[in-house]
């Protein structure tokens, strides 16, 4: 049965360090190693994190199982 909840957190959960990974170096990553989607929601997901912080992310998909990433200030705000 349906209930009323009187509070809950939306939000997207993740057990991945995007703190330590956005944190302006370049990184690599390998699909299957170092996360466990495909490579093309990876970085989707890197895109939306980067958002959140206020910033952007440049990215490259290698080979089809590794990416690179490294985030960037938004300067536009």
């Amino acid at each position: 049965m349906a209930k009323v909840l009187k509070e809950h957190v939306f939000g997207i959960r993740s057990g991945y360090p995007w703190d330590k990974w956005l944190d302006g170096r370049t990184w690599q990553m390998t699909e299957g190693v170092d996360f466990k989607c495909t490579v093309a929601s990876f970085q989707h997901a890197a895109m939306v994190r980067a958002r959140m912080k206020g910033g952007r992310v440049h990215s490259h998909i290698k080979d089809n199982t590794k990416i690179v990433i490294q985030f960037y200030r938004d300067t536009k705000r």
